[in-house]
């Protein structure tokens, strides 16, 4: 039972990230979300936890203890999921010409100059 539902949980979260292989595909999806809850008042859940996934994935990676600390992404205790997804979208709304590149690479970018473990010595 254990290991079938390892399987499925590594299944699903497998297929949720293959979908945003670069910034296009995520600043679509992050666009896409924007517009259908603040316009027109609808949630499409499927749009969110495909957000979350990945940029909870994303900051979990690029927070880990094994990447050289000039690399590392410190985040404030109380730093919310929320507020990465904005940095990350702000960033994509304004970079338009870089959109082609790989999405993590870009999420990296748009993270570094807030939460660089060299700019937050005191965490």
């Amino acid at each position: 039972m254990k290991l079938s539902m390892l399987f499925m949980l590594g299944t699903l979260a497998f297929n949720v990230n293959a979908a945003i292989n670069n910034g296009n595909d995520l600043y679509n999806v992050l666009h896409e979300e924007e517009v259908n809850s603040h316009n027109l008042g609808i949630t499409q859940w499927d749009d969110v936890f495909e957000i979350n996934g990945y940029i909870h994935g994303e900051t979990d990676a690029l927070a880990n203890k094994s990447i050289p600390i000039e690399f590392r992404l410190c985040f404030p205790n109380h730093t919310t999921q929320g507020q990465i997804i904005d940095i990350v979208h702000q960033y994509l709304e304004n970079n338009p010409s870089i959109r082609n590149e790989d999405a993590s690479y870009l999420t990296y970018n748009a993270l570094k100059q807030f939460y660089s473990c060299k700019l937050n010595k005191t965490l």
